[in-house]
């Protein structure tokens, strides 16, 4: 809605499906597509960049997104973060090795465990080589190839 005169400007994308196995999303197809029964996250907080024309979008299962919103018949992702949806207990920073043959993760990684029952992996790298990519959903995440 346009906040001046609540005049309806258009309807967001829906965020991934609450219980989303985002490890195993690896096409952008697959993000939006429609899951019989599923639930969404509820947005909690909004704030609008007017440079830009991005809509930034918190959820209340911590997930974060940021929409390019300039046209509002094609919206589209510019950016989106899933963390911890609760406390983390440890965070360990993966040791550089010398052989980077001997290495299992790129550098500058590092490792969180959470209450949540998971273990993510994150690197600060912007390019990261043919054996890793980003996670489809959250660019500060990794996964193998």
């Amino acid at each position: 809605f346009n906040p001046s005169n609540l005049h309806f400007v258009t309807t967001l994308p829906k965020p991934h499906f609450l219980g989303t196995d985002i490890a195993s999303i690896t096409e952008s197809s697959r993000l939006f597509s429609n899951v019989t029964d599923a639930k969404y996250p509820d947005t909690i907080a909004l704030t609008f960049d007017p440079n830009n024309q991005w809509l930034s979008c918190v959820y209340n299962d911590h997930s974060l997104y940021v929409w390019d919103v300039k046209d509002p018949k094609k919206v589209g992702k510019v950016y989106s973060a899933l963390y911890h949806s609760s406390c983390v207990w440890n965070i360990e920073v993966y040791p550089e090795v010398k052989d980077s043959n001997q290495s299992c993760l790129p550098p500058n990684t590092f490792i969180t465990c959470s209450s949540d029952n998971t273990i993510r992996l994150w690197n600060t790298e912007s390019s990261l080589g043919a054996s890793f990519h980003r996670n489809i959903l959250s660019n500060v995440r990794l996964s193998s190839g």
